[in-house]
């Protein structure tokens, strides 16, 4: 008969496990899921999915940034530029460089 194991299973996602399985991938990037199970003696797959989650959530969020920072940028530039018009109390648009120089 097969006596009861204390303590949780290899299979479950914890932590330590995750940190070991991102090492393996930072030592080499084509470790397949064989090679992965072997060393560490656990289900890969469930660390592997959990990895593509996390991956997908911080391209996700850095997908959203750049339109975010552009716009506000935009915004404190039109903001500027408003208030130095208001204070030549010129009516000119600002002056836009196109990197040519003139000769």
């Amino acid at each position: 008969m097969d006596e009861f194991k204390e303590g949780r299973p290899k299979s479950v996602v914890v932590a330590q496990n995750i940190d070991s399985v991102r090492e393996l991938i930072i030592q080499d990037r084509h470790v397949t899921y064989r090679e992965m199970k072997a060393s560490l003696g656990i289900n890969i797959e469930k660390y592997v999915n959990s990895l593509k989650k996390e991956r997908a959530k911080v391209r996700e969020a850095t997908r959203k940034l750049p339109l975010v920072v552009i716009r506000d940028v935009q915004k404190n530039n039109t903001d500027e530029d408003i208030v130095s018009r208001s204070r030549n109390k010129t009516n000119t648009p600002p002056q836009i460089s196109t990197g040519a120089a003139s000769k």
